[in-house]
């Protein structure tokens, strides 16, 4: 289970009060071909659009906080060859650290850093901020010592920002990590003349990604009470 916020009196569900969906008409056809339980989980994706829709109220808006360390060198495309394939590729040295900020609703937010200090995760916090201006955020990330310690969660409060502590080794909670490994999939392929370029490239990459509410179906369909929220 996820933990609850310390700031907060109400349960996470407890604090939602509708749930957006956008209801498609099932197909009988597929549906004799699948077997109960795979349709109605099928069936409970598809009420969901896709696409950037407000599934929260603006009062409150749930997102992810993760680091990743996307590098050039990445190759995560199978190649089929005969005998040992030979890639040639442009790798310029990159040797910051990417921390996204994936938004179930609102802004997504990613920025590059030398260091996971906890001055810096509080200027990536003061982004998000800037970013969804209004409304109290409710952000699960894990227990990185940077986000643990008293200035981190200060500055979290200060901002209106409640953090939301995985269990430790859980990164299976996290609706983040697909967005990473679809990242560095798409990547992988690509050359680029510059460390900036690369840079640059995550971000957009990233922020085009996490456009997708698909990466966090399975989280919402296990911790959020749809049937409660409509």
């Amino acid at each position: 289970m996820l933990a609850q916020s310390s700031d907060c009196s109400a349960t996470p569900i407890g604090c939602l009060t509708r749930f957006h969906v956008q209801r498609r008409r099932p197909d009988q056809r597929m549906q004799k071909n699948c077997s109960p339980s795979t349709w109605k989980r099928r069936s409970a994706r598809q009420q969901m659009t896709l696409s950037r829709r407000p599934l929260i109220p603006e009062r409150l808006s749930w997102a992810s906080f993760d680091a990743s360390w996307p590098i050039p060198t990445d190759n995560k495309h199978r190649v089929w060859a005969f005998g040992t394939p030979r890639l040639v590729k442009q790798m310029p040295q990159v040797k910051t650290t990417a921390v996204g900020f994936y938004a179930v609703n609102g802004t997504s937010v990613l920025r590059s850093l030398e260091s996971l200090h906890k001055e810096r995760i509080g200027e990536v916090f003061e982004t998000i901020r800037e970013q969804n201006p209004t409304g109290r955020i409710l952000l699960v990330l894990d227990n990185f010592s940077s986000h643990t310690c008293t200035y981190t969660r200060e500055k979290a409060e200060e901002l209106g920002i409640s953090l939301v502590f995985l269990p430790v080794a859980s990164p299976h909670l996290q609706p983040i990590e697909p967005v990473w490994n679809s990242l560095k999939r798409y990547l992988s392929p690509i050359s680029t003349e510059s460390a900036d370029e690369f840079r640059a490239l995550v971000e957009a990459t990233f922020l085009e990604l996490t456009q997708r509410l698909s990466f966090a179906a399975d989280w919402l369909e296990t911790f959020i009470d749809i049937n409660r929220l409509r």
